[in-house]
């Protein structure tokens, strides 16, 4: 097992990038997070088998449709226990569009 840390930037805020990487890691047997980190980014822990991340990496890079990716940086990282794949802080994004909605309310 392999353990990685990859940012990707661009268009990725708002398009489903981060449903369609849960999507494609779970579908590559790969454990982890991603979560979206506030400038225009979005930061994935894996965990997987070499050829499964290579597959994982590639979708990452190709994005999802109304997507644009700018670029990829990929490092290795500490192992960390982790089940399955999972989206990281959606109940603080969702609370941050909440507020906004009624402030402009």
């Amino acid at each position: 097992m392999k353990n990685i840390q990859i940012i990707i930037s661009g268009k990725v805020y708002k398009t489903g990038f981060r449903y369609f990487v849960k999507q494609m890691a779970e579908r590559n047997s790969i454990t982890g997070t991603v979560k979206y980190s506030g400038n225009n980014s979005i930061i994935i822990e894996a965990n997987g088998g070499d050829k499964a991340l290579n597959i994982f990496i590639s979708y990452c890079r190709l994005g999802c449709f109304g997507s644009e990716v700018n670029n990829v940086s990929i490092s290795e990282s500490p192992a960390f226990p982790c089940r399955s794949f999972e989206i990281e802080n959606e109940a603080e994004q969702n609370h941050i569009v909440n507020t906004n909605s009624r402030i402009r309310d």
